[in-house]
C-alpha cells in the first residue's frame, strides 16, 4: 500500500516538471516537486495504518489531487484556464491507465493488488515518457503561442475528469470486481472525441496566431517595398535631369566661375545621395522593421537615432524577431506622440556582445507618476502594468528564447531593453523581474 501509493506521488512530481512552463529555473523547479512528493509521502506514514478499502481510498485520492493541483499552480506561469487544462487532461489520462491496470491484472493476475500497483506505475511512467519523446516540444511551443481561449476546453476537460474519475476509482477500490467495461469505453470514446476536437481548435488558434504575426512581417515588408519604389523614383528623375545638370557645370567652367561651379556640384552631390539605397542594419530582417517604422516616426515629426553595426545573423526565427522589434518600435513611436512635445525622438541600439543579442531603445513619453499597475505607456497599446498585446508579444517571444525584458521610466524618458543569451538562441525557461521604477 505504502509503496503504491509513494510511486503514485513520485510520478505525479513529475508529471508536474514535465507538463509545466514553470516560472522557476528547471533546478529549483526539480527540487520543489522532489519536496512535494516527500511531503505527501511524509503524511501517508503518518496515517494510522491506511489499507486498499474505499474508506481510505477516496480520501487519498482526493488529497492527492489538491497537492497535485498546488503543486501545478506554484509552478506554472500560464494562465489559470490553461493550468488547469493541463491538469485535468493529465489526470484524465492518469485515471485511464488506472482503469486499464485493474482490466490486465485481474485477466491475467486475478486481481492481485501488487499486480495491480505495478502495472499502474509501468503505464503511468511509459505516458510520461512517450509524452516527452513525442510531444512535449510541440505542445511547449503551442502553450507559448495561446494564452487566451482556454476557458471552454478546461470546463470541458474538468467534466471528462468527473466522469472517468468515477469509473476508475470505482474499479480500483473492487479489485476489479465492479467494472463496469462499457461504461469505460463509452466515457472514453466520449472523450476522444472531445478531445479531437479541442486539438484541432487549438491547431487552428494556433495557425491564426501564426498567420498574424506573418502579416505583419508582410505589412513591413511592403513599407520597405514603397520605400524602395520612392527611391527609385528619384533616381529615375535625376537620371532624367543629369542632361540639364551637364549644360549647367559646362556653363560655369566656361566661364571661370569656379566658386558657383563648387556650390552647384556640392548641391547637385547632396542630392544624388539622398536617392541613395539606405541601410540602418546589416541583418536585413532588423534593417526591413527599422526602415519602415523610421519612415513613420519621421512622418510625425520624430528624430530617430540608430546604432547597429555589429549586427549580422541572428540565431532567431524571423517572426520572433520582428515580432520583438516591430512591438517595441510601435510602441516608442505612441509613447513620443502622447508627449505632446515637440521635440520627439527614439534612439535604438541593437548589438551582439558575449553571445547576447541585447536591443536597448529609448523615446520621448509623458510626464506622469509610475505604478506598476498602471499604463507607463499608453497610446494603441495598453501599459505595461495591464500587459498589452504588444507587451504579451514581446515577453512571450523573450520566455521563448531565455532572455529577460525590461522597461523603465524617468523624467519624461522611456527605456525598453531586451536581452537574449546565447544570440537567440530558443529555449525552455525565461526571466522576469520587477523592482523599483524597473519592470522586467
Amino acid at each position: 500500500m505504502y509503496i503504491g501509493v509513494s510511486l503514485v506521488y513520485m510520478l505525479h512530481a513529475l508529471s508536474a516538471f514535465l507538463l509545466c512552463r514553470s516560472r522557476y529555473s528547471r533546478k529549483k523547479t526539480a527540487l520543489i516537486c522532489i519536496g512535494a512528493a516527500l511531503l505527501q509521502t511524509a503524511i501517508l506514514f503518518l496515517l494510522p495504518s491506511p489499507d486498499r478499502s474505499d474508506k481510505w481510498a477516496y480520501p487519498l485520492f482526493v488529497l492527492c489531487f489538491c497537492f497535485t493541483l498546488v503543486l501545478y499552480f506554484v509552478l506554472s506561469k500560464e494562465t489559470i484556464s490553461q493550468t488547469l487544462f493541463v491538469l485535468m487532461t493529465y489526470t484524465q489520462v492518469f485515471l485511464v491507465a488506472m482503469f486499464l491496470s485493474v482490466m490486465i491484472s485481474r485477466y491475467f493476475f486475478h486481481s492481485d493488488g501488487d499486480a495491480i500497483m505495478w502495472v499502474r506505475t509501468a503505464l503511468h511512467f511509459g505516458i510520461l515518457m512517450g509524452y516527452v519523446c513525442f510531444f512535449q516540444k510541440k505542445v511547449d511551443e503551442t502553450r507559448r503561442e495561446l494564452t487566451g481561449g482556454w476557458w471552454p476546453m478546461c470546463l470541458m476537460s474538468v467534466l471528462y475528469m468527473i466522469c472517468i474519475s468515477y469509473v476508475s476509482m470505482k474499479a480500483q477500490v473492487s479489485f476489479g470486481a465492479e467494472m463496469d467495461v462499457p461504461l469505460f469505453l463509452l466515457v472514453l470514446a466520449a472523450m476522444v472525441t472531445g478531445y479531437a476536437v479541442v486539438f484541432r481548435t487549438i491547431r487552428y488558434m494556433y495557425e491564426v496566431a501564426m498567420n498574424s504575426r506573418i502579416e505583419e512581417y508582410e505589412k513591413i515588408l511592403e513599407q520597405k517595398l514603397e520605400i524602395m519604389q520612392e527611391a527609385e523614383e528619384e533616381t529615375k528623375r535625376l537620371r532624367h535631369d543629369l542632361r540639364h545638370h551637364m549644360i549647367n557645370i559646362a556653363e560655369f567652367a566656361r566661364n571661370g566661375e569656379n566658386e558657383k561651379l563648387l556650390k552647384y556640384l556640392g548641391e547637385y552631390s547632396s542630392e544624388v545621395e539622398k536617392t541613395g539605397s539606405k541601410h540602418l542594419c546589416a541583418n536585413p530582417v532588423i534593417d526591413n522593421v527599422l526602415m519602415a517604422y523610421d519612415r513613420r516616426a519621421r512622418q510625425h515629426g520624430i528624430t530617430t537615432f540608430y546604432e547597429t553595426s555589429k549586427i549580422g545573423e541572428v540565431a532567431m526565427e524571423d517572426v520572433d524577431l520582428v515580432a520583438i522589434l516591430a512591438n517595441l518600435m510601435e510602441n516608442a513611436i505612441n509613447g513620443c506622440l502622447e508627449s505632446g512635445r515637440e521635440q520627439m525622438y527614439i534612439k535604438t541600439r541593437i548589438q551582439t556582445k558575449a553571445g547576447k543579442l541585447s536591443i536597448w531603445m529609448e523615446n520621448t513619453c509623458k510626464d506622469g507618476a509610475v505604478d506598476g499597475e498602471e499604463p507607463l505607456q499608453s497610446g494603441a497599446r495598453e501599459g505595461f502594468g495591464k500587459k498589452g498585446i504588444g507587451i504579451s508579444s514581446i515577453l512571450k517571444s523573450v520566455d521563448s528564447y531565455g532572455g529577460y525584458a525590461d522597461f523603465k521610466y524617468e523624467a519624461g524618458i522611456f527605456t525598453s531593453r531586451v536581452i537574449f543569451s546565447g544570440g537567440g538562441v530558443k529555449s525552455t525557461a525565461g526571466k522576469r523581474r520587477r523592482f523599483g521604477k524597473w519592470v522586467v
